[in-house]
């Protein structure tokens, strides 16, 4: 079972938005990644570091989920 596959059974069970918006968790990284920056506390800013790398890994995989759902609704809708 590859990855679209598996988003389009996701999406078919209604777990999985029909309209997500991939650039919230984008600018999620963005707010973290400039708060580890004005950070002054080390544990702090490593912790604000790793929020924004896992919301980065997130960020990305969010992005291919809309990508594989935009193209099975073009695919349906022909």
């Amino acid at each position: 079972m590859n990855f679209s596959s598996w988003v389009i059974k996701l999406h078919k069970k209604k777990i999985v938005s029909d309209k997500p918006d991939p650039i919230i968790p984008f600018l999620l990284v963005l707010v973290f990644i400039l708060s580890g920056f004005l950070i002054e506390d080390a544990f702090f800013r490593y912790f604000a570091f790793f929020l924004g790398l896992f919301t980065l890994i997130f960020a990305i995989i969010h992005l291919i989920v809309v990508l594989v759902i935009q193209k099975k609704s073009k695919r349906t809708s022909k």
